[in-house]
């Protein structure tokens, strides 16, 4: 009974370390991590082994952990059976519901990322020698999920290493150092933030943008060219805000006859809402392929 006591003991043990491994894994400071293995800390450099195949070893942990709750309730039932006469599965249940979820999950989940950057580097060495154990394992579950996975929805996505907030903290740290001046700073951050900013608060007004009426010609999109010092223009019928392509510099620059009409190179023009948050602007002209494109208000009317 003693030694079946002690194997559940090491078995709480064991799951509690690999649910908390994996809290501290994802809570670490990529920063800080990255920056002693770089030094030569062999420990910091297992653990970035971690990183580069994170898919590889959250399998691990998860297989680990999934073993040692089987062996939990495995000798557990058995204790109850044999020496305390107790063969009701209901009751095995709840008797060991509440120390699983409380001493193998809950504790060491919120302490190992409390003291994540402290843990992952004690138990470094213990989860690459249990990593390496069940590395045949793991590549093989791993394989078959990603093979689920593509035939569902897709190719997969890789993870940025380090996150937002991590890189603003680099940013901020530049600064104080003096490797960044204040105005990089601020591009850098604007950047960052272009996924709050609508693309109504930096395009250019409708009124200071080159334009020209469709029935104007070539050397009129040329003479405007040289004026402003642009590279597109927009083309309207009839009203400003009644845009109906735009005409790119660079398409009528070598064009002798100047005389020609502009309906020969109209493109058309990508209408955006001005609620559009810039972000999800760029990606959406990378996917067009263009440059520029035409923004337009609730009425549907152009304003930039």
């Amino acid at each position: 009974m003693i030694s079946i006591l002690f194997f559940i003991a090491a078995a709480f043990v064991m799951t509690g370390l690999f649910s908390g491994s994996e809290m501290a894994y994802l809570s670490c400071n990529k920063l800080k991590l990255r920056h002693l293995a770089d030094q030569g800390n062999r420990r910091a450099q297992e653990v970035m082994g971690f990183h580069r195949k994170p898919k590889l070893f959250l399998t691990t942990v998860l297989i680990g952990n999934n073993l040692m709750h089987v062996t939990i309730v495995g000798l557990a039932t058995y204790l109850f059976k044999t020496y305390l006469n107790i063969s009701e599965e209901w009751v095995i249940t709840a008797i060991l519901a509440l120390p699983l979820v409380i001493f193998t999950e809950t504790i060491p989940k919120d302490w190992f990322r409390h003291k994540a950057d402290d843990f992952i580097y004690v138990f470094a060495p213990l989860l690459a020698f249990l990593n390496r154990c069940l590395s045949g394992v793991s590549h093989a579950l791993v394989a078959m999920t990603d093979f689920m996975i593509k035939t569902t929805t897709g190719d997969l996505k890789r993870n940025p290493l380090i996150t937002r907030e991590e890189f603003r903290y680099v940013i901020e740290e530049s600064t104080k150092g003096g490797v960044l001046l204040d105005h990089e700073k601020q591009l850098i951050n604007t950047i960052l933030n272009l996924g709050s900013v609508q693309v109504s608060e930096v395009m250019i007004p409708l009124s200071r943008f080159p334009k020209v009426s469709l029935t104007s010609r070539i050397k009129d999109v040329k003479q405007l060219a040289r004026e402003i010092d642009t590279d597109v223009v927009l083309v309207y019928e009839e009203i400003p805000t009644l845009v109906v392509g735009l005409v790119y510099v660079f398409d009528v620059l070598f064009e002798d006859r100047e005389d020609q009409v502009l309906s020969h190179f109209l493109k058309p023009p990508l209408f955006i809402p001005e609620e559009t948050s810039s972000e999800k602007t760029i990606f959406l002209l990378q996917s067009k392929r263009a440059s520029s494109a035409v923004v337009i208000n609730a009425k549907r009317e152009v304003i930039g």
